[in-house]
Parts: structure tokens; C-alpha cells; sequence
């Protein structure tokens, strides 16, 4: 054990890349391009994505081996993988809106969702053992990642489910003619 007392330390890495991912999001994928302003390709947020799964790892690893105090470092790493999923997602949901699935490749996209469902299952994991071990910060971010695992899930499982694509079709059709008569 090093003497390192700074749990926030330890979320630092992963919350760098999430930043980054968000930075260029919001500024490098936009559906009306801001004039001087160059847009990132697809391969770049890919990119950005591995390295903040790869950091994210890294930071869980240390905290668990390192910190002194845990449940606190645990809960750091939980808040720095919300923010990395909740950056990915954003910037999966702001390509489709600027129609980028016209000039980005499945590998992006796919890169991408599997940064929200590995930075969500790392959030459970942190966020359950910080909350044992008797962090306040835990025990309110374990219901977001449940949800989140929850929805990672449930996204996943849409891509195979022909069921569940029939009644997201269902559910849609049902909201346009109640809302458009």
C-alpha cells in the first residue's frame, strides 16, 4: 500500500478521456458545422473510446491495489466510468443526428457502444464494492449503474432480437398515431 490519500486522484485518467470524448462531440460532430471548425473522424472517438476503456481499467487496477482509502477511490472510479459511458453515448446519439452513419463504418459505432457497456459494468463493480466497503458516493451511483448496465443490456440485445425490434416498431407506431392521429 503507497500512501495515497487522494481517492479523486485515481478517477482523474478515465475522466480525462471522457472529457476529451465529450470536447469533440460537442464541438467536432455537429449537424450544421461551425465555419473554420474541422469535424474528427469516426476513428478518432473510437479511439478516444478504447484508450478511455483502456484508462478506466488502469484506474480500477490501481485503486484496488494502491489507495488507502478504497471505498473512496472506488468511488471516484465509479463517477469517472458515468461520465465515460454518458460521454459515449452522447456522441453516439449527436453522429446518428448528424447522419455520420453515412461516412463512419460499424467498427466507430460498435467501438463506441462497447465503451458504454464495459465503462457500465466497471461503474457496477466499483460502485457495489464502494458502497460495501461504506461510501456515500456508492450507494448513490449504484442505481445509475444498474440502469445503466441495465440499459447496455437491453441495447444489446435489440441488435439480435427480432421480438424486441417488432415491439420497438409497435411502440412507435402506437406513439405516431397517437400523436398524429
Amino acid at each position: 500500500m503507497i500512501g495515497l490519500n487522494k481517492s479523486p486522484l485515481f478517477a482523474l485518467p478515465a475522466a480525462v478521456v471522457a472529457s476529451g470524448l465529450l470536447f469533440g462531440a460537442l464541438t467536432r460532430v455537429a449537424p450544421e458545422p461551425v465555419a473554420g471548425v474541422a469535424r474528427w473522424s469516426g476513428s478518432v472517438f473510437a479511439t478516444l473510446g478504447w484508450v478511455g476503456v483502456l484508462m478506466l481499467a488502469m484506474s480500477c487496477i490501481l485503486a484496488w491495489t494502491l489507495a488507502e482509502d478504497l471505498a473512496g477511490a472506488l468511488a471516484a472510479v465509479a463517477a469517472s466510468s458515468q461520465l465515460l459511458l454518458l460521454s459515449a453515448a452522447l456522441t453516439i446519439g449527436l453522429a446518428v443526428n448528424a447522419e455520420c452513419q453515412n461516412y463512419w463504418d460499424a467498427y466507430h459505432f460498435s467501438s463506441l457502444a462497447w465503451t458504454v457497456a464495459l465503462a457500465s459494468f466497471a461503474s457496477l463493480a466499483a460502485s457495489h464494492r464502494s458502497q460495501r466497503l461504506g461510501s456515500d458516493l456508492g450507494l448513490y451511483l449504484r442505481p445509475l449503474a444498474l440502469g445503466s448496465v441495465a440499459l447496455s443490456l437491453l441495447g444489446w440485445t435489440w441488435t439480435w432480437s427480432t421480438a424486441l425490434q417488432g415491439l420497438g416498431s409497435e411502440i412507435a407506431r402506437f406513439l405516431f398515431l397517437a400523436t398524429h392521429g
